[in-house]
């Protein structure tokens, strides 16, 4: 969202007092919870060796649909535990198996 477009947009958001701008460090390791969701879909792909582009496909939405409900509630609620460990290594890197 750094497009002169959009940061023209948040900043009027800004001082129309609904939203606050975040800072976002340079090196701020990636909060965003779909990433965890697209490594885990590529891990169980792959184990399942995918042939071709069809069945490349088929096993995306076979694996997708064995995602359970619980799994989605655990990313969600791993995020304040996580985004607590950044602000604490100021951006940088941290051991998500010690928070």
């Amino acid at each position: 969202h750094t497009s002169r477009l959009c940061q023209n947009y948040l900043r009027r958001k800004e001082q129309d007092g609904r939203l606050q701008i975040m800072e976002w460090p340079a090196q701020c390791p990636d909060l965003n919870p779909i990433e965890l969701v697209w490594d885990e879909l590529d891990r169980r792909v792959k184990a399942k060796q995918p042939t071709s582009a069809t069945h490349l496909w088929e096993l995306l939405q076979q694996c997708w649909e064995e995602l359970s409900q619980q799994y989605f509630i655990s990313i969600v609620e791993r995020m304040p535990r996580v985004c607590s460990a950044v602000i604490s290594a100021k951006g940088g890197y941290f051991y998500e198996s010690k928070i």
